[in-house]
């Protein structure tokens, strides 16, 4: 016996889910009709998968949604049926992921669905409730092409602003990386071979090499404890900033740091500018809108400000004067949203503010790499001089012993 998923129409017309077990598929099928339901789609629940299969198999990169959603858009736009689109871009991807999803999805539209309800059923956890309530926008508007089209560049323009902050990012740490990984193998398995040789000469050894010989007996006495020690600690950290209080006191800390800190706020204020215009001018309610943007804020800081502004605008209130309440957020920001909402121009003045710190975030990235190259050579500079010295200056008193 095998369990199937399934979604059917009722006799109201109700779009039913459910699960049942049977030894075929048809089986599912007759009873659903016995029932007075239609089925639209079915697919067997398969056990779980391994976590080796899941990685292979599973995962849809950020990088494939906007590809998928560019070619959507494009096959629409040039006059494609949706059923026809689907099936070249099945036919065209490289991913088995996304490959059996879209298989689905044109099953599902082959049975009468929608293209939202296609998406809702067997893509939601690949994309946002922004991007299907996009989607059913311009469905029930008749704009369909033209929303796929600004879906494609909200994903696009994303996945751009999360490279660049990844790239600026990914230097200096790889950088600092190298570094510790050549200290400790330095220190842990080549300082040692020398310290029976110098001691063997009677040679006093200089200040840099007691140094790193001093590292590597505490390392060898307390290195156990000290791996201990810091993997307790970074579970300890993990668990907390799962929590509440602990992912809103790391969240403000991000925003707070000295160089990073702007780039991370630059980052978050372009992506809620865009993806606010964005649901404003495809006709989204504001208060679906606020709901949509919520969930897709990475910082709790503005997960919670625009939670709390939704509360308030359903009470009556305006957005621009709850986001005045937030001291992360830029005053031009309220600003030219009371303009907006004041001249009925609200998405236009968000797409100026999203264009406003986009430049802000490529300015920012420029400055950043500029600035922190000269100091990361620095550090390495002194760091490759002090292990050269303690390697060297022991061998050079050898020398001069030996004479």
């Amino acid at each position: 016996m095998s369990k199937f998923k399934y979604f059917s129409r009722d006799w109201l017309g109700q779009v039913v889910e459910g699960e049942m077990v049977a030894a075929l598929p048809e089986e599912v099928a007759s009873q659903l009709r016995k029932e007075g339901n239609t089925v639209i789609s079915m697919e067997e629940i398969l056990p779980s998968k391994t976590i080796k299969g899941y990685i292979r198999s599973g995962r849809v990169k950020l990088a494939e949604i906007v590809a998928y959603t560019r070619q959507l858009a494009t096959l629409i736009n040039a006059g494609l049926p949706i059923i026809s689109a689907l099936e070249g871009m099945r036919k065209e991807t490289a991913n088995p992921e996304l490959a059996r999803i879209t298989s689905a999805i044109i099953n599902t539209i082959s049975a009468g669905a929608t293209l939202t309800e296609s998406f809702q059923q067997h893509a939601s956890h690949l994309f946002s409730d922004v991007y299907i309530s996009m989607i059913q926008v311009g469905e029930e508007s008749g704009q369909l092409p033209d929303m796929l089209e600004r879906i494609a560049e909200m994903t696009e323009h994303d996945f751009a602003s999360r490279a660049k902050i990844n790239s600026a990012l990914r230097y200096p740490f790889i950088v600092v990386a190298v570094m510790i990984l050549a200290s400790i193998i330095l220190v842990g398995f080549v300082i040692p071979r020398f310290v029976e040789l110098f001691a063997g000469f009677g040679v006093e050894l200089p200040l840099p090499t007691r140094i790193l010989i001093g590292i590597n007996h505490l390392g060898q006495q307390y290195g156990l404890f000290v791996l201990v020690g810091l993997a307790a600690l970074l579970f300890g950290l993990g668990f907390w900033s799962k929590t509440g209080k602990g992912k809103s006191i790391l969240d403000r800390l991000k925003l707070r740091l000295p160089v990073f800190g702007p780039i991370l706020l630059a980052g978050t204020l372009t992506r809620l500018c865009r993806l606010f215009g964005l649901l404003i001018e495809s006709g989204t309610p504001i208060i679906r809108t606020l709901t949509y943007l919520k969930g897709t804020m990475d910082n709790s800081i503005f997960s919670n400000l625009i939670e709390q502004t939704r509360r308030a605008v359903e009470g009556g209130e305006s957005v621009s004067s709850q986001f005045k309440t937030c001291p992360f957020m830029p005053s031009l920001i309220p600003h030219m949203l009371t303009v907006g909402e004041e001249t009925g121009k609200l998405e236009e003045m968000l797409h100026h503010l999203a264009d406003n710190y986009n430049n802000q975030l490529d300015y920012k990235l420029k400055t950043l790499t500029a600035s922190i190259e000269p100091l990361l050579i620095l550090s390495m500079g002194i760091g490759v001089a002090f292990l050269a010295m303690a390697v060297f200056m022991p061998m050079w008193d050898m020398v001069k012993f030996a004479r």
